[in-house]
């Protein structure tokens, strides 16, 4: 795959710069990309090709000098292309398989309705958190990682992950109580 990408880059200093990036991230990219797509993790490596693509596409617009930022960013990048990934794939569709043998489902169609539009709601609100803290939210709430994993994975200390939880709670508090949770 390495050549595939060596084959997008022209000059000799972004082939290196595109080849360190993927021998040393690639591995943790995959890992990443695995866990947040959960069962439909066989999509992993196309995710992790998608966010090479990118990486190298903008290879003249990153700063890869911080080894911490430069992993951040590639796990960051991953992350997204797998939740852009995950939301295409039948967001707002239920299928029959969801409904039990008896084909009433678990709770009535307003229910389940009401409970998607407020998954949609919660989603909106951490979107509007911006990176530092959707980063934080999403690795800690969605992927289950804990706080000194998403410390390694963001390049940052733990009381960092901490505080960004933190604020990134009472913030969506604070969206709920104003009404804006629904937007």
């Amino acid at each position: 795959m390495l050549f595939f990408y060596m084959s997008l880059v022209t000059a000799e200093s972004d082939r290196i710069k595109a080849a360190r990036i993927y021998e040393k991230y690639c591995g943790v990219m995959t890992y990443v990309a695995e866990i947040t797509l959960g069962e439909k993790k066989d999509a992993a490596s196309d995710m992790v090709h998608e966010a090479m693509i990118k990486i190298i596409e903008k290879l003249d617009t990153y700063d890869f000098s911080d080894e911490k930022k430069t992993k951040s960013l590639c796990l960051t990048i991953v992350r997204n292309k797998c939740l852009d990934f995950l939301e295409k794939k039948d967001e707002n569709t239920l299928s029959f398989d969801d409904l039990g043998d008896d084909g009433e489902g678990d709770g009535s169609a307003e229910e389940i309705v009401m409970s998607e539009e407020t998954v949609s709601a919660v989603r909106r609100a951490v979107e509007s958190l911006g990176d530092r803290y959707k980063d934080v939210c999403v690795l800690k709430f969605v992927n289950g990682y804990k706080d000194g994993e998403i410390a390694e994975i963001l390049g940052v200390p733990v009381g960092t992950v901490k505080s960004r939880i933190n604020y990134a709670r009472k913030k969506l508090v604070q969206l709920i109580k104003e009404g804006r949770f629904n937007e």
